[in-house]
């Protein structure tokens, strides 16, 4: 498999954050899974990170676990630079840099300029494909490199 797709639905009630992120790990889409998140800090700090307190359910087992967010680069409307860290009680740690683009195409996004600047390319990305989701539920493709 090419990686995992995962459509993120973020939304801010009374200054907290949920994020919902379901995942399809295979590529015709039987096996799904679901991460429900909430921040934990109020009120949130607006130059992050953000820090989110999650259930992850695959195969009926549950994972808990702290995920923080920073924003390194956004253009507002197209794409979003996004480090990730994923920690595992309290000592296991897995950090990702998330190319997250709206437009599900192969073209260059706008995140290019940004890139180059700093030492970025595309190509070092991973696109996950196969994803069965439809168009609609896909408006926010991912690009991921493992760091």
């Amino acid at each position: 498999a090419d990686g995992t797709c995962r459509e993120y639905k973020f939304n801010i009630e009374d200054d907290t954050i949920k994020l919902t992120a379901v995942g399809e790990t295979k590529p015709n889409g039987e096996t799904k899974s679901i991460t429900n998140c909430s921040s934990k800090r109020k009120p949130l700090k607006q130059e992050g990170p953000f820090v989110l307190s999650c259930k992850h359910t695959y195969n009926d087992r549950q994972t808990n676990f702290r995920l923080n967010f920073s924003i390194i680069e956004t253009d507002y409307e197209e794409f979003a630079l996004v480090y990730r860290c994923t920690i595992y009680n309290y000592n296991s740690r897995g950090g990702q840099l998330l190319l997250l683009q709206r437009s599900d195409t192969e073209e260059v996004c706008s995140a290019e300029t940004y890139m180059e600047q700093n030492e970025l390319t595309l190509d070092k990305f991973k696109k996950t494909k196969g994803c069965s989701m439809s168009p609609a539920q896909s408006k926010e493709s991912k690009r991921e490199k493992n760091k």
